[in-house]
């Protein structure tokens, strides 16, 4: 426990202070990752895409394309004092030695440096890495929240999309509330979308009783008899899937 806290300090100017602006970017869009509320290992391919977005355009061009993160995560992965390093290995869940194609981020630069990036909008690429390369339904849905609370709806809606496509329990209930929120749930086209996903959703009903429930709430509050006919329709096909607490709301 000492020597890692007493290489923390140069993890951080590792990160920071980084010679090799490729390894800082690949290091950045891990941190990154891990403070928005990715819990998976780390793809490397996914850390490969997000890191063009932490990069000038300057920067890109002078880089050698077929090498350049072989060097970058090199560099990530260097050992500081012979206990730790930004990026480090994950072990094989079955057997021995490292699980390959993935990377974890050291505790240390997880609490220290996420700290200091708490204000930071991650570049389009982190975003468009993260649909694209991650696979967990958590993760995904816990960084479609962090986009919406970022502004950042179009990609909030492809990152619920892509988790509840990986059987995410939350998905479709954060797709109807951004819905709500950006008013998406009150045109034809949205309400259809949010239909066809809470019927096709596993959870003994539950996606179908919120939806029903905020269609109950809009319908009332803009007096419009054709939402509330839905919200009726989707509660008691909740209740008819199990989820009792849909009679309440439908009565």
């Amino acid at each position: 426990m000492t020597q890692l806290l007493a290489a923390g300090p140069e993890l951080m100017e590792h990160w920071q202070q980084a010679p090799q602006i490729y390894g800082k970017a690949v290091i950045s869009a891990a941190i990154d990752a891990r403070r928005l509320g990715t819990r998976a290992p780390l793809p490397e391919v996914f850390l490969k895409h997000a890191a063009i977005g932490y990069l000038t355009p300057c920067e890109r061009a002078a880089v050698d394309p077929a090498s350049w993160f072989r060097d970058a995560l090199a560099y990530a992965c260097r050992p500081i004092k012979q206990v730790t390093s930004a990026l480090q290995p994950v072990p094989h869940p079955t057997g021995m030695g490292p699980l390959p194609g993935v990377v974890d981020l050291a505790d240390y630069l997880e609490q220290h440096a996420g700290a200091l990036r708490w204000d930071h909008v991650p570049p389009a690429a982190f975003w468009d890495a993260a649909h694209q390369h991650l696979d967990t339904g958590e993760d995904l849905d816990r960084l479609a929240m962090q986009a919406f609370s970022q502004g950042r709806f179009r990609i909030s809606r492809t990152l619920y999309l892509r988790a509840h496509e990986r059987d995410s329990a939350d998905a479709v209930e954060g797709l109807c509330f951004t819905y709500t929120e950006t008013g998406r749930v009150l045109t034809a086209d949205g309400r259809e979308e949010l239909v066809a996903l809470t019927r096709g959703a596993n959870d003994r009903g539950y996606s179908l009783w919120y939806l029903g429930s905020t269609l109950a709430s809009i319908g009332r509050y803009e007096s419009d008899e054709e939402v509330c006919a839905l919200a009726a329709e989707l509660l008691a096909e909740s209740f008819d899937a199990g989820h009792v607490d849909a009679a309440f709301s439908l009565a």
